[in-house]
């Protein structure tokens, strides 16, 4: 595939914003990424610029970066964005908050998690625990904080309990709802502090919760079968927020499918009409009542918007141009039935003018218990323009179709998604415009051991795949991963019995492999070794198997130069040519 300028930057940009906040009645922050982890940007009203570059934090489930003033270095420094002395942080740290002359912050010393305070003498821990401790947020009183709390080896979405501690006293108080028995998604003060609005998961969804500390109560406020919390994955992500005359501005999603609404006190609710469909982050202007949030759609790139609630203008600022869309695109959320009669659900893209049937790409999501969202589709928008149909398959495990949908994948990872993706496949034969001989799965890191397992265990389905950052050997893999893809990944597969791990692993299924294989890998890549990889490739040649490989010597398990995007992505397009557009 020959890619044109303007579909190779659509697909090289990069997406991952995150922490929108505002720092003055005109311009919000928000972490784009860089070459050094997070680069800050201050968005105005007619241009963007970067203020600081270099914010992150090697903590697990790592929240919040920056306030208005400071922010938290990769190299462990607190660090002004303008003027002032870098300050050495005690440990890796995240969840920095600042009010007034003091500044706290969340971070890990000898295995345990602290909450500090910054005084005249240094950092002064306040707070420890053998749990996580994340998202942390401060009474507009400066006396209490609020924070989510979960055990170590386990997973935030099941675990995580809300706690209130009084500094003055280091009193530590469970604000849990005594009804409920559930994990808490996000927590936020009110303005005034005189409320506390929460997402708990309620029967299968999260639902915003409300909290009067004058009568001590907690009333629910949502009920319908929506997604109103996700994973904590970053401990700062955000769904809702304060905003003026009571209301709650709040993000919530339906089959991956997202609105943006407004919700008061006693629970009444209004629809807010936007061109999105992925909005994440709201975040609202304490002056002036405006929203910023992040958004993206089939006709916008996923990047920051503002919202001006008094007279209902949206303003995009998009980081990515936009491509003009072809009328006949088509985007549709799909569902099909697994073999005992489950519901499976995905988004497919595929161009209706199309009287042929088409070679199908399938990109596989990681986690594994994320999920593809109907956002930008940089992927379905240059695959098929180019004689494609996209189908991204949210398997049963993936969030967002409720919680007993998550837990179908506990102790199956491995097949049970392997299955999902046969079965959609075998739900488009009939339509006629599928051509079911060529049908390439893609993915990368948790993902690629789907690829890699589906391609070799199924050739009768699956006729070529790509695996990026390849997961060879799981026991090796989960003694070299960051501790949040172990322990999910853990939860996935059931079992860390080595014999059992050895049989799941792909190396094991590749044995079987007679399918086009395309590897994509960092030559410092601490997991997928550049010499495995080589010998994998010999071995698999020898047996006469089609194998791509490609390993860029200057990245390592995530690519972070341009030049290295733009030529894996001419790659991955030329592999699919090759072997599913022009398959004799």
């Amino acid at each position: 595939m020959s890619l044109d300028a303007k579909t190779l930057k659509l697909l090289t940009a990069k997406d991952q914003y995150l922490d929108v906040e505002w720092i003055d009645a005109d311009s919000f922050c928000y972490l784009s990424p860089s070459d050094r982890g997070f680069r800050l940007m201050r968005q105005r009203f007619d241009h963007s610029e970067a203020i600081a570059d270099g914010l992150g934090s090697s903590l697990p489930y790592a929240g919040q970066l920056y306030s208005t003033s400071h922010f938290l270095s990769l190299d462990g420094q607190l660090r002004a964005i303008h003027k002032g002395a870098d300050r050495p942080l005690p440990g890796p740290s995240s969840d920095l908050r600042m009010r007034s002359d003091k500044t706290y912050i969340v971070s890990e010393v000898e295995g345990c998690d602290h909450i500090f305070v910054l005084s005249e003498d240094g950092w002064r821990s306040v707070h420890q625990s053998q749990s996580y401790i994340r998202h942390v947020c401060l009474h507009p009183n400066g006396q209490d904080l609020l924070f989510l709390k979960w055990p170590r080896a386990t997973l935030p979405w099941f675990a995580a309990e809300l706690f209130v501690l009084d500094l003055s006293s280091g009193s530590l108080t469970n604000l849990h709802p005594p009804e409920l028995n559930s994990p808490c998604g996000e927590a936020e003060y009110s303005p005034c502090g005189e409320y506390l609005a929460c997402s708990f998961l309620t029967d299968e969804f999260f639902q915003l919760w409300l909290y009067r500390f004058k009568t001590q109560n907690w009333v629910q406020l949502t009920f319908d079968a929506r997604e109103h919390s996700t994973p904590l994955r970053r401990s700062s992500r955000r769904t809702f927020t304060f905003i003026r005359g009571g209301l709650l501005a709040y993000t919530s999603s339906e089959k991956s499918f997202w609105r943006l609404a407004t919700l008061d006190y006693l629970g009444h609710g209004h629809t807010i009409k936007t061109p999105y469909t992925f909005i994440q982050y709201p975040r609202a202007n304490p002056e002036t009542g405006s929203l910023a949030f992040f958004g993206g759609s089939l006709d916008y790139p996923y990047g920051p918007a503002r919202l001006d609630l008094t007279k209902g203008r949206f303003t995009a600022y998009p980081v990515t141009p936009r491509l003009p869309v072809a009328k006949n695109l088509r985007v549709e959320h799909i569902s099909w039935s697994s073999l005992n009669g489950e519901t499976i659900h995905g988004i497919l893209y595929r161009d209706v003018s199309c009287t042929q049937p088409q070679p199908l790409i399938m990109p596989i999501h990681g986690g594994p218990t994320d999920a593809v969202q109907a956002s930008w589709p940089s992927k379905a928008l240059a695959f098929v323009k180019q004689g494609y149909a996209v189908f991204y398959v949210n398997y049963r495990g993936s969030f967002g179709y409720g919680m007993s949908y998550v837990q179908k994948l506990q102790g199956a990872f491995g097949q049970l998604e392997i299955n999902d993706l046969i079965r959609g496949v075998k739900s488009l034969e009939g339509s006629g415009w599928i051509d079911s001989s060529r049908v390439g799965l893609w993915g990368g890191g948790v993902a690629s051991h789907t690829v890699l397992r589906a391609l070799s265990l199924h050739p009768e389905v699956f006729a070529a795949g790509i695996a990026v950052f390849p997961i060879l050997d799981l026991q090796k893999h989960l003694s070299l991963c960051p501790i949040v893809e172990r322990d999910e990944l853990l939860w996935a597969l059931g079992t860390s019995d080595p014999q059992i791990l050895g049989e799941l692993s792909a190396r094991t299924a590749l044995t079987q492999l007679t399918r086009p294989l395309g590897l994509f890998a960092g030559a410092h890549d601490p997991i997928a070794k550049t010499e495995e990889l080589n010998l994998l490739v010999q071995t698999l040649k020898e047996r006469k198997v089609s194998t791509w490989l490609t390993v860029y010597e200057n990245e390592a398990r995530i690519f972070r130069q341009s030049e290295t995007y733009g030529d894996y992505y001419s790659q991955v397009a030329g592999f699919f040519d090759r072997f599913l557009k022009f398959r004799s």
